[in-house]
């Protein structure tokens, strides 16, 4: 069963598409901080602020924490963080462009 991009579906020996992004982003020549921020955002992926159309960011006490959980620096790790939720953020805006148009 394809469920496409975005979707994480572990069956039938696919992998799911969070657990390979991470994989590719730790292999990268990342600084600990980037690298913890990687791992946080993963461990975070249920703490999206959901609107009308859409996510419109992260909750941050609920990242916070997954921070804490994880033995993660909040304030070192932050930054980062904001750099990952926007970029999500953008992909998902341009999904929704995308079907729009079909």
């Amino acid at each position: 069963m394809a469920l496409g991009p975005g979707y994480c579906w572990k069956g039938k020996g696919l992998e799911c598409c969070r657990e390979v992004a991470l994989k590719a982003a730790l292999l990268l020549p990342l600084s600990g901080a980037a690298r913890e921020a990687s791992r946080l955002f993963d461990a975070a992926s249920s703490q999206w602020q959901i609107g009308m159309a859409g996510a419109v960011g992260l909750l941050y006490g609920g990242v916070e924490s997954a921070a804490r959980a994880l033995q993660i620096d909040w304030v070192e790790a932050f930054p980062y963080l904001q750099v990952l939720e926007f970029e999500q953020l953008e992909v998902w805006a341009e999904e929704r462009k995308a079907n729009k148009k079909k």
